[in-house]
């Protein structure tokens, strides 16, 4: 026997015997208010001038920055939102100041706002009724400004404006014709670039040597490359371009594009894989690192000043990390530090003594409880594709334990625990079958991810995790149509809404079946946004296949949603056509692709969440095809957030969706329920 069949042997074996011990011998209930409430602390940036931390952590039941002094043990809050948390915010270039962008109720109507770190005062520097915020660009040599994008002209179209944030002032510096569909930023924070939208649904890149000078095109692809390529923006000189370019390739890569001449070099690039991040220094604007995500990230050094102290990180760390802030003088790091059976670590790296400091978990009581390994899976689709994902299996209580020791007690003792959890084996799909013969078999729960231009990582999930600690297997596919894999595979997802793409996700339960993981009689599918839509169109065209469908803000009818998105997708319409379909053209085939039109065929219990305000997938979806399941008297649940969007950021919508969803799959699968 081969040794990597008799990995996959031990492997079979181990799944089997977890499966038996697991019901004789659970381990604890993981609270949802660990998995789902507010973290403790979350997302830190240090300051321009590397002296003060800033944080997100709970303060009257929401989210809310708090900053301390480095060296110091106190924090202080400076800010005092009750109804809805932060997410997003930065710091001001004096170190002083920190702005954050908060909408209403889940609108995506998003204001920036400013907050002093003495006195705790909040201005709203974008005081406008339905528009649009997005921060598009700072440069510490222009302390005083910011370069925003805003619909408030046309609500389809941003235009750029200049923000003068001390005294609130605010110009407009480029005005959209309706064809721009993102601005391009030069290192003078001049606006010198676009990309233009084609109605054939490709795209091009518009260069202008200054702000008042003709606009010149440099670059142009077409609809197969429109996802397979994209603008990272000027070099420090201004000469040149990065692109991530799929042109001639069945990946992106990262070229340098000489603006004069046309000359392309390239980067950096992978045969399999697009190029998904790159690092830039941010003040010479050069490219320091790389990266792809293939079953974990992969970073790739560019930059050599860097390499001692990535390799001291991976060290130390592990390499599932990330550079998440960095002061002015580059000499101190915020690392993020990721895997999947501990929480979410943050790290302090000095690079001047190469040593690392620990910030904080963001949810450090995690470690009390056993947290389910995520493992690389791969099969064949029906029709050839290689299809990848994840499997976690629920914690056999008698094979693991739980990490009572904090993270800062085991850098203390030289521990290298995550760096360890990435070596551990990978599960093949066409390696010999997992069935066994004690009919222990784990309930299935099929996750799908949203986009559907997007794809499931490896690492810290708490959805995953609540799966599987009540109990179910938790599997995941990044069906045809996921990105990072290559233009060819995501092409292969065109018009396949409930087609090809559910096949995928059919194959994978089927692929779950055969290798003796799950009860054929108990799965569900769960997702949202895309993945909303696909539990809905399981339900519909492999009524069979599942016991019960949770979906999450999902298009119910094509027709309805693509003739519904927001007014600021303008740009992006003609790539929805060609990708999904026309609703005016293709009427009859998004209908047969709809799972409101096969509400008919619907035979199982079905959970149905939805926000109110969700400006993407309008709560008419959700209400017409409730509506359907009620006419035919079809189980179903139906919860729905006035003061939600698309998914819930709120912790008590977000408590209140997971107990009755862990309610829903104990009723028709059987796992776990916490009273």
């Amino acid at each position: 026997m081969k040794q990597s069949d008799l990995i996959f042997f031990v492997l079979g074996g181990l799944i089997l015997l977890c499966a038996g011990c697991y019901f004789l011998n659970p381990p604890k209930l993981i609270p949802r208010s660990l998995l789902f409430g507010n973290p403790e602390k979350v997302q830190p940036q240090i300051s321009p001038d590397g002296k003060v931390l800033a944080y997100l952590a709970p303060s009257g039941g929401a989210l809310n920055l708090w900053v301390r002094v480095l060296g110091e043990e106190t924090s202080r809050v400076v800010t005092r939102e009750t109804k809805r948390g932060l997410s997003s915010y930065f710091w001001a270039s004096d170190s002083k100041h920190l702005f954050f962008l908060q909408d209403q109720n889940g609108n995506e109507n998003t204001r920036l706002y400013l907050v002093g770190l003495e006195s705790g005062m909040k201005r709203d520097l974008t005081p406008f009724e339905d528009v649009r915020v997005q921060v598009l660009a700072g440069d510490k040599k222009f302390p005083d400004v910011l370069l925003l994008t805003m619909n408030r002209e046309d609500p389809k179209f941003y235009d750029v404006y200049e923000l003068h944030w001390r005294t609130g002032e605010l110009k407009l510096v480029a005005k959209n014709d309706g064809t721009i569909s993102d601005w391009i930023v030069d290192a003078d924070l001049k606006v010198r670039g676009a990309l233009i939208s084609n109605q054939d649904a490709g795209n091009a890149v518009m260069i202008r040597p200054s702000e008042n000078a003709e606009w010149a095109k440099v670059a142009e692809w077409g609809f197969d490359d429109s996802f397979g390529c994209g603008v990272v923006g000027f070099s420090g000189d201004g000469k040149s371009i990065y692109l991530i370019d799929s042109r001639n390739s069945q990946t992106g890569k990262l070229v340098r594009l000489d603006i004069a001449t046309g000359n392309k070099e390239v980067i950096a690039e992978d045969s399999e894989y697009d190029v998904v991040q790159a690092m830039i220094h941010p003040d010479t604007r050069a490219i320091q690192m790389v990266a792809w995500i293939k079953e974990k990230m992969e970073w790739r050094i560019l930059d050599e000043s860097l390499r001692t102290d990535i390799e001291r990180i991976q060290l130390r760390h592990g390499k599932q990390f990330s550079i998440a802030s960095r002061d002015d003088a580059d000499q101190n790091w915020i690392l993020r530090v990721e895997s999947d059976q501990v929480p979410v670590a943050y790290f302090l790296y000095h690079r001047k003594t190469g040593t690392s400091e620990f910030l904080f978990e963001h949810q450090p009581a995690l470690r009390k409880y056993k947290l389910a390994a995520m493992k690389p899976i791969a099969f064949k689709s029906r029709d050839g594709l290689t299809l990848h994902g994840y499997l976690t299996l629920p914690v056999d209580n008698s094979l693991s334990s739980p990490s009572p020791m904090s993270l800062e007690d085991k850098l203390r003792r030289g521990s290298r625990d995550i760096k360890e959890l990435d070596s551990r084996p990978r599960l093949h799909g066409d390696k010999p079958s997992l069935r066994g013969n004690d009919g222990q078999l784990f309930p299935l729960v099929l996750k799908v991810h949203g986009g559907p231009w997007n794809r499931d990582v490896w690492g810290y999930d708490s959805r995953v995790q609540w799966l599987a600690n009540r109990g179910y297997a938790c599997l995941q596919v990044n069906f045809r149509g996921s990105t990072t894999y290559g233009k060819s595979f995501l092409s292969a997802g065109d018009k396949e809404w409930g087609g090809k793409m559910q096949n995928d996700l059919t194959d994978a339960v089927s692929w779950a079946v055969k290798e003796g993981i799950a009860d054929p009689k108990r799965i569900a599918i769960f997702g949202g946004s895309y993945g909303g839509y696909a539990a809905l169109a399981g339900a519909a065209f492999t009524p069979d296949l599942y016991q019960a469908a949770i979906s999450v803000v999902g298009p119910s009818n094509l027709v309805t949603f693509i003739k519904s998105t927001p007014p600021y997708w303008s740009t992006e319409l003609a790539n929805i056509y060609r990708r999904v379909g026309d609703p005016e053209k293709d009427v009859e085939f998004l209908k047969s692709r709809s799972p409101f039109f096969h509400a008919d065929q619907i035979r199982i219990p079905i959970l149905i969440a939805q926000g109110a305000n969700d400006p993407r997938v309008k709560q008419a979806e959700s209400d017409q095809i409730v509506a359907a399941l009620q006419a035919r008297g079809i189980p179903h649940e139906y919860l729905l957030f006035p003061d939600e969007g698309h998914g819930f950021a709120r912790p008590e919508n977000q408590l209140k969706f997971y107990a009755t969803a862990e309610a829903f799959l104990a009723k028709h699968l059987g796992g776990r329920l916490e009273k």
